[in-house]
C-alpha cells in the first residue's frame, strides 16, 4: 500500500506550509501561533514538526494545515497535494481496484497488529501482577516459617507453620 501521508510529509516541510497558508513571516524559526491566535512568537517551527509553548499544539505538516484551515485529515492532504502540485492520486476516483484492495488489506493488518499488541500488553500486565502477588505471598510465608519454626524436637509443630511450608513450595513452583 502506498503511504500518501508519508509522501506528503517527505515532500512538503512545515515552513513551506507556514509560508503558503499563513501571512506570517518566520522569525528565528518562530511564528505567532495560529492555533490559539497568539500575539507572541511562541510557536517553534522545525522542518518536519511544530510546537507551541502556550497551547501545546504540535504535529506535522498535515496537522498544521488541519489546524490552520480547519480541514479534516483527508481534506488537508488533498489541499496540500493540490497547492504544492504533488500529483498524488488522492481522489477516490483516481484509485484503481488494486489500490483499494491494498488499502483494505493494510487496514486489516494494522487492526490485527493493534489487537495483538493490546492482548500482549494485557498478558504482560496480568503476568507481572501475578508474579508480584506470588512474590508477596512467598515473602509472607517466609515470615511465618521464621517466626513459628519449632526450636527443638520436643516443641510443638504449629499448624500454620506446616501450612506455610506447604504453601511456600506451591508458590516457588508458580513463580518459576
Amino acid at each position: 500500500m502506498i503511504d500518501y501521508a508519508g509522501i506528503i510529509k517527505a515532500r512538503v516541510t512545515v515552513p513551506e506550509a507556514v509560508n503558503r497558508y499563513t501571512t506570517q513571516r518566520i522569525v528565528r524559526n518562530r511564528i505567532k501561533c495560529p492555533v490559539h491566535n497568539g500575539t507572541d512568537y511562541n510557536m517553534r517551527i522545525y522542518r518536519d514538526t511544530y510546537y507551541c509553548w502556550v497551547c501545546h499544539a504540535t504535529g506535522d505538516v498535515i496537522q498544521f494545515v488541519m489546524s490552520v484551515t480547519g480541514d479534516t485529515f483527508r481534506a488537508a492532504m488533498e489541499r496540500i497535494n493540490r497547492d504544492f502540485a504533488l500529483g498524488l492520486p488522492l481522489d477516490r476516483s483516481e484509485r484503481t481496484e488494486a489500490d483499494w484492495k491494498a488499502v483494505d488489506k493494510a487496514r486489516h493488518e494494522a487492526a490485527i497488529r493493534r489487537v495483538q499488541q493490546m492482548l500482549d500488553d494485557a498478558d504482560a500486565l496480568i503476568d507481572g501482577t501475578h508474579k508480584a502477588n506470588m512474590a508477596g505471598l512467598l515473602h509472607d510465608t517466609d515470615l511465618i516459617i521464621k517466626r513459628y519454626r519449632p526450636y527443638n524436637g520436643w516443641s510443638k509443630w504449629r499448624k500454620d507453620w506446616c501450612e506455610a511450608l506447604r504453601l511456600r513450595e506451591l508458590l516457588n513452583e508458580q513463580i518459576r
